[in-house]
């Protein structure tokens, strides 16, 4: 099946109205959801209930740069591909977009069929490499928003799937407290966190007794796989 088919959402961020219209109606004629604003305000907002597959995301926003934003969104757990999109032909601006984390940087007037092939190709990488994320026995399945267990399975929260997918990208299955993040990347009080850590015991319990968050004091949490002392 052509990736495109498969109904995939776009997030596009391009303060060009004009411009923003032409690559919504590109992208809505092939198949895709497309998400489209000029803000990095409003792009926060449909980032708290929406799932992304994919960014395209200009630099010169007005209330944000598009690399702050980019930034902002993998401290917050956002690993979705992003491609930036801009007219710019700064140097640092090309590299600084891989240092943050950014996969690709398609330079303006647009190609849009090199573009479509860009997006096409991230997504399937994407799709076949991260959408299930297995480490320790459990396997986190981001497509269907799950944790599983030894043929356990439980529901998981959007933003409880971006914590369960920091913590099992990390070989040490740590997560700081730092990395607790509201989607518009503001730290969670610590109230909050513990709000939020307190919930994700509970669904772990519910797969086993022998997963748990163990707390690292001043630092953050750590996964156990094995039976607790």
């Amino acid at each position: 099946m052509h990736v495109s088919q498969q109904r995939f959402t776009l997030l596009i961020l391009e303060d060009s109205i004009p411009l923003l219209r032409v690559m919504r109606d590109f992208f809505t004629e092939r198949g895709f959801i497309v998400l489209g604003t000029g803000t990095a305000t409003h792009a926060r907002k449909i980032l708290v209930d929406t799932n992304v597959d994919l960014g395209l995301i200009d630099l010169n926003l007005p209330d944000l740069h598009g690399l702050e934003f980019v930034r902002e969104l993998r401290l917050a757990g956002h690993l979705f591909p992003i491609i930036i999109v801009t007219g710019s032909t700064n140097r640092r601006d090309r590299r600084r977009t891989f240092e943050l984390g950014a996969s690709l940087f398609h330079t303006k007037p647009i190609d849009f069929q090199l573009l479509l092939s860009q997006v096409h190709s991230l997504l399937q990488i994407n799709h076949s490499t991260q959408q299930r994320i297995e480490m320790c026995g459990m396997i986190l399945d981001k497509m269907f928003n799950t944790l599983s267990y030894n043929g356990r399975v439980v529901e998981l929260a959007p933003y409880e799937v971006a914590i369960f997918e920091q913590i099992l990208a990390n070989p040490r299955l740590v997560i700081r407290n730092s990395q607790f993040m509201s989607k518009d990347g503001i730290p969670y009080s610590g109230k909050t966190r513990d709000s939020i850590v307190s919930k994700l015991r509970k669904k772990l319990r519910l797969l086993s007794p022998d997963l748990y968050l163990r707390n690292i004091r001043g630092f953050g949490f750590h996964l156990t796989c094995g039976k607790k002392n």
